[in-house]
């Protein structure tokens, strides 16, 4: 989770950089608001890039995704896969999507475990560790939001629909 790490860092750093600028060019009126969403907004698009570039980038299936990363599909098989890959998420400041998002699965093992996991800022939520299809509703808040799928010794596939 080092790739997580540094995202993290690199957002604090970021943040603390455009809160300074912000807070240096304070004068009254609209030109505040509007410097502070231009930034909030320039935060979000570093941000979303050092997501998909690291984070999301190096996957063993196939990932069909929205330009924001969070909505798609992924699907994957596996040989002895032991680790973690993250096919859906975004740290953001704001979150790209507002409203409930629903996850579908479908896991296939012959052996070993796979578990889909959720990470929101500093908490991971299992949503499954068995084999077999189901759902889950989450939403994004502000930070970190990962669908993660921690492999020990997996042989089987995995299919992901986030809508």
């Amino acid at each position: 989770m080092s790739k997580m790490k540094t995202v993290k860092k690199a957002a604090a750093l970021l943040l603390a950089v455009l809160l300074g600028a912000g807070l240096a060019g304070c004068t009254p009126g609209g030109a505040v608001q509007d410097f502070k969403n231009s930034a909030i907004e320039s935060a979000d698009g570093i941000l979303d890039f050092i997501s998909e570039k690291f984070v999301t980038g190096r996957l063993t299936g196939t990932r069909e995704a929205e330009a924001n990363g969070v909505r798609g599909t992924y699907r994957a098989k596996y040989q002895s896969f032991s680790g973690t890959e993250v096919p859906f998420g975004t740290t953001a400041i704001r979150p790209v999507i507002t409203d409930g998002l629903h996850l579908t699965y479908t896991i296939t093992a012959e052996s070993g475990q796979l578990e889909i996991a959720f990470l929101q800022k500093t908490d991971t939520y299992t949503v499954t560790a068995k084999a077999g299809s189901g759902s889950y509703d989450f939403a994004l808040e502000p930070g970190s939001n990962y669908i993660l799928l921690k492999g020990e010794n997996f042989t089987g596939s995995v299919q992901l629909e986030v809508r």
